[in-house]
Formats: C-alpha cells, sequence, structure tokens
C-alpha cells in the first residue's frame, strides 16, 4: 500500500505530519509511506496580515489542488486553519488527535498577564486573541505578527513586542519532537485558562483531509477509519458546527472549545458583534449530540448578540 501525504512545509507542519505517519506505521506496518511538501499561499506570504489576502484557506488550497489530481492521498492541516467547506470531492476523513489546546503568553522575563504595565505591547494576529487578553489586563496594547513558531520568538528576543501569544500545541509539539529545545527553553510559558482565554475552534487538533476518490479504496478507507480519534472528531465537529453559523474566518472574532466529562459532551464558546468586546455561552448535553449543541451555542451567541448591539 503507498500512501502519499501532503504537507505544509514549516518544520511544525512536518512534524505534525510525522506523528501521523507514526500512527499509520503502526496500523499498516507494510505501508509505504510518501511525504510531500507544498509551499501554501500562507506561506509565501509571512510578511502580510492574514487579513489583507485570504483568511482560512490561504494554507490549504494548494494541498487541496493536490489531493483533486490525485498527485497525494491525504493532507494533513491543523484543523483550526481548515475551511468551513470543502471543495467538491474533498471531505475531512480524520480528527487524529487533539495536543493541549490552551493558547499561551510568552515573554523574555516571566511576568504574568495580570501583572503587565500598562501600555506594554503584545504580538497577535489574531482579533479573537486580542479582545480575550485586553479583558483579563486592559492595558495591553497588541500588534500583528506573523511567522512561524520560531519566527515569533525570535521577534519577542529582539524587543519588537513584550509578549507574544502562541497556540501552545504548536510548542509543545516541537519540544516532544526535540526540535530548538535550548531555544525554546530561553522563554517564559504562561498557559491561559478556559476562563481567560477559549481557543480557536479546532486548535490543538491534526485532521486528516482526503478525496471522496481516493475514499473508493477500502484499504485506505478503512486506514482513514483507524486513525480516526472518534471523541477528537466529535469535538471537532462541535466546534466547526458552532463557527459555520458564526460565519467565522480565520481571524473572525468568535471562539470555541468543547470536551467529554463523564459521558457528556461540552462546548464553550465567545462571540463578538461589535469587535470591541466578546461575549461568552456554554451548553451540554448527551455525547452523541455535539454537532447539534455547537450549532445551538452559536445560535444563543448570534442572538443575544444581535439583542445588546441593537440595544446601544
Amino acid at each position: 500500500m503507498i500512501i502519499k501525504i501532503g504537507t505544509r512545509k514549516s518544520q511544525l507542519a512536518q512534524i505534525q505530519t510525522q506523528i501521523v505517519v507514526e500512527k499509520i506505521q503502526k496500523l499498516v506496518p507494510d505501508a509505504r509511506i510518501e511525504i510531500c511538501p507544498i509551499m501554501t499561499e500562507g506561506d509565501r506570504r509571512l510578511n502580510q496580515s492574514l487579513n489583507s489576502f485570504g483568511g482560512k484557506g490561504v494554507f490549504t488550497k494548494e494541498l487541496e489542488r493536490a489531493l483533486l489530481e490525485g498527485e497525494i492521498h491525504m493532507a494533513v492541516h491543523s484543523a483550526k486553519d481548515m475551511p468551513m467547506e470543502f471543495e467538491e470531492g474533498l471531505c475531512l476523513a480524520a480528527a487524529v488527535e487533539r495536543a493541549e489546546w490552551e493558547d499561551m503568553m510568552v515573554t523574555c522575563d516571566g511576568k504574568s498577564i495580570e501583572h503587565m504595565k500598562p501600555g506594554t505591547v503584545i504580538g497577535t494576529g489574531s482579533l479573537r486573541r486580542s479582545l480575550q487578553i485586553c479583558r483579563i489586563n486592559p492595558g495591553l496594547i497588541t500588534k500583528d505578527i506573523r511567522g512561524n513558531v520560531q519566527t515569533r520568538l525570535q521577534k519577542l528576543e529582539s524587543g519588537m513586542y513584550e509578549g507574544i501569544i502562541l497556540a501552545r500545541a504548536g510548542v509543545e509539539r516541537l519540544r516532544r519532537a526535540g526540535s530548538d529545545r535550548n531555544f525554546l527553553d530561553r522563554f517564559f510559558y504562561e498557559p491561559l485558562s478556559l476562563d481567560q482565554c477559549i481557543p480557536a475552534a479546532g486548535q490543538a487538533i491534526l485532521a486528516v483531509e482526503t478525496s471522496k476518490r481516493a475514499l473508493l479504496d477500502p484499504e485506505f478507507a478503512s486506514l482513514c477509519e483507524k486513525l480516526n480519534d472518534a471523541d477528537v472528531w466529535q469535538q471537532l465537529m462541535a466546534e466547526r458546527s458552532f463557527l459555520k453559523r458564526m460565519n467565522g474566518g480565520c481571524n473572525a472574532p468568535a471562539c470555541a472549545f468543547s470536551w467529554i466529562d463523564d459521558g457528556r459532551f461540552y462546548i464553550r464558546g465567545g462571540f463578538s458583534a461589535d469587535s470591541r468586546g466578546m461575549i461568552y455561552d456554554e451548553v451540554s448535553g448527551d455525547v452523541c449530540f455535539g454537532e447539534a449543541l455547537g450549532a445551538e451555542l452559536a445560535e444563543r451567541l448570534w442572538n443575544r448578540g444581535q439583542m445588546e448591539d441593537g440595544g446601544k
């Protein structure tokens, strides 16, 4: 069995793809796996803000073209980067794993977010993150930042920012792979709790996208089914359902995180109707209704946002 896997060229993307490769090797020891690095638009335009040329899809379009043309069998994505709608002939095949889901404040001096002085400059390219960290400490100033994890940390170390916000999963996956450990250990990391900062929908989830044509192969379809983690799939479907109802783009001021506890499904979300402040809510229900609960939460927040915006 030959499996060609498409991935972005960044170091983190390569590490995340290797996680999927190792799982495949355990499931199908005799599989011949080929890694196909592909440069995406989002990687080519790292000097521009995402809002200036796209949003969701700028890290996936080239991979999707390769899937449709049969150049690769599957593509590995960070689920939060995936667009809400798939190209005709493509589909989500597996939610492989969810790592540490939190956002983190990263600094050179270890100062906590609550104790930062007014005027402290924090690097983030996300309005969702900006609104939430300024709710914790209204004196913070946020400025746009682009680049991979290492590039952003270099900008922090150079003094361009006094703190930056990163997804914890990316740093931890780099650390577990033994990548740049000495460099990563120079900084201080403060994970932000769910009460402080709700992550992006799908954050920390590794997802596999494939073509419907490839799934016609029973052996390949069986592999995708075995790669899928049922609980993580439920979480991803719920969070995507929430974001789809909110019409959320890559930098839309909306966020959602779901979890399963004692057989019950929970999802908490936030939304900003005016891009100045966020409102929050949480719903729960039977674990088999995750997708419906995501839509219900979105509906509740959307209606509240419309009412509060209309009452101004």
